[in-house]
């Protein structure tokens, strides 16, 4: 028996065993009738023999049957196949290659953005730093107003006091001044 190793497959197959029978006494015969003598006549048959059987071996090692290219075909038939599903696994490969070179590009599309808004963010930070700066001025000048306010406001208290307190002599006097001039009408 030999061992075949196919495509995909171990299989085990029979030698090719050629049936040609060589009768070696048949030969020897045949020789002996036409003259040839007994010795040469069986040694000639045994190396016509040997022949033969060296010629069946060749041809059992080193030609290929029918049997043995069907074989083959059907090696090449399933290589075919698998040829064929590579190339769509090939073809799905490349497409998703395409997915992710149209990914990368989103991404990068992306990343752009993603850097124009940082920029506008920081833009916006300084800005908002200028309003803050801005802010704390006006907080200044309103702080320099409400005391200014506060001083003005105990001067007007103090104003206020005094014209009541002036208010309040004068006020006093008035009863007294029309006390006075009534009397000095009545005579």
């Amino acid at each position: 028996m030999f061992l075949e190793i196919t495509y995909n497959t171990l299989k085990r197959v029979q030698p090719m065993v050629h049936i040609i029978t060589f009768d070696t006494l048949l030969y020897a015969n045949q020789l002996k009738s036409v003259g040839v003598p007994e010795k040469q006549a069986e040694m000639q048959a045994m190396l016509e023999k040997k022949q033969t059987d060296e010629v069946c071996a060749f041809i059992d090692n080193s030609l290929a049957t029918k049997y043995d290219i069907g074989l083959i075909q059907k090696d090449i038939d399933l290589v075919k196949k698998d040829i064929d599903v590579v190339k769509k696994d090939i073809d799905l490969i490349r497409e998703d290659i395409d997915l992710v070179k149209k990914d990368i590009d989103l991404i990068k599309e992306d990343i752009d953005l993603v850097k124009k808004d940082i920029y506008l963010v920081k833009e916006d930070i300084n800005l908002v730093k200028k309003d803050m700066d801005a802010v704390k001025k006006d907080i200044d000048i309103v702080k320099d107003d409400i005391n200014t306010v506060k001083k003005d406001i105990v001067s007007i208290t103090k104003d206020i006091k005094y014209i009541i307190g002036i208010g309040g002599i004068f006020g006093s006097m008035i009863p007294v001044g029309f006390t006075v001039l009534g009397f000095l009408m009545l005579k």
